[in-house]
């Protein structure tokens, strides 16, 4: 199966949606002088597709974070 074939494959894969609770962490300025800043968000549609978490916003824009991503927490709707 070449590269091509695998990526397209994967593409394929349904995801597993659900409403959430989510805390995580996005870090701004440098690295030698980084700051985290803290978002926590309630009612957000969070889609897991592999090793990464993809929360949809009600204003329409998406972000990507992976399971093992330092602060980053979802709790299902009924869990909070």
């Amino acid at each position: 199966m070449s590269p091509a074939e695998i990526i397209a494959a994967s593409k394929l894969v349904a995801g597993i949606r659900y409403k959430a609770y989510v805390e995580y962490l996005e870090f701004s300025w440098s690295r030698k002088h980084p700051k985290a800043t803290e978002y926590e968000v309630k009612g957000v549609e969070v889609e897991e597709k592999g090793a990464w978490y993809i929360f949809h916003f009600t204003d329409g824009i998406a972000k990507r974070k992976r399971h093992d991503s330092v602060g980053t927490s979802v709790y299902r709707k009924g869990t909070w």
